[in-house]
């Protein structure tokens, strides 16, 4: 997947995706200020770019050396840095309580339960005493993207990203609690129906339920029934 990073990546870019402005909703909600932060399977890390502009230390860690390089150019073009390493985000290359937020987004989904383990085990050892581990991941009971990424298969549609897929709250919080994290938390981001995701020409609908549901997406509250709900499951736990 390097040639998936072989462009230049802008805020613009990343802020285009429907999922990004929600995300960036429950990192600000759960990242503290001035302190440090770890996203892990970053590719260029711009998911925690408003990490950054809130005067947070970004670290990025990613198998992915043009992704990493990406993200480098991204954050210094916004007058930050982003610290980035690659590697094998099942062995992290950081001494024990080193971050005060660990966090990722649409990684896990990608591995199996055995590396879901490793990955989220490495994540609570690096965090800090009190720190946040946190991830997101697609939601399997959110109807139009499972309708979907099911409609691209059968038209012979592979994911770019090769093995995928969805999860449940349920499951993913027995994997946290596997890993020794005791209160488990969950929430559901992008609650609003997405037509366009299964019909062209639709994205004016998409835009249209994601007004309606505004002020609900903006609320800080987090519940199960939201987890089941939303395009991306969040889960998340302090150490």
């Amino acid at each position: 997947m390097e040639e998936a990073w072989g462009e230049p990546v802008s805020r613009a870019w990343a802020e285009q995706f429907p999922i990004a402005p929600y995300r960036r909703l429950v990192l600000e909600q759960q990242a503290i200020p001035g302190g440090r932060a770890l996203e892990v399977g970053s590719g260029p890390a711009h998911d925690s770019l408003p990490l950054a502009d809130r005067g947070i230390d970004v670290h990025g860690v990613d198998w992915s050396r043009k992704g990493l390089e990406a993200g480098r150019r991204l954050y210094a073009g916004e007058g930050h840095r982003l610290h980035a390493v690659c590697c094998d985000i099942r062995d992290l290359p950081y001494r024990d309580g080193s971050f005060d937020f660990v966090w990722n987004g649409g990684v896990l989904e990608h591995f199996e339960d055995g590396d879901i383990r490793k990955v989220l085990g490495e994540m609570r050892r690096v965090a800090k005493r009190g720190g946040t581990v946190l991830a997101t991941v697609p939601n399997r009971f959110y109807f139009w993207y499972q309708a979907h990424l099911k409609w691209k298969r059968l038209r012979g549609r592979e994911h770019q990203y090769g093995f995928e897929r969805a999860l449940d709250a349920g499951h993913l919080a027995a994997q946290f609690r596997m890993v020794g994290f005791e209160n488990v938390n969950m929430t559901g981001i992008h609650l609003h129906p997405a037509p366009s995701f299964l019909i062209p020409k639709t994205g004016w609908t998409t835009r249209l339920f994601a007004r309606i549901f505004r002020p609900l997406e903006a609320a800080a509250t987090h519940s199960p029934w939201r987890a089941r709900s939303g395009l991306d499951l969040v889960v998340w736990a302090r150490k």
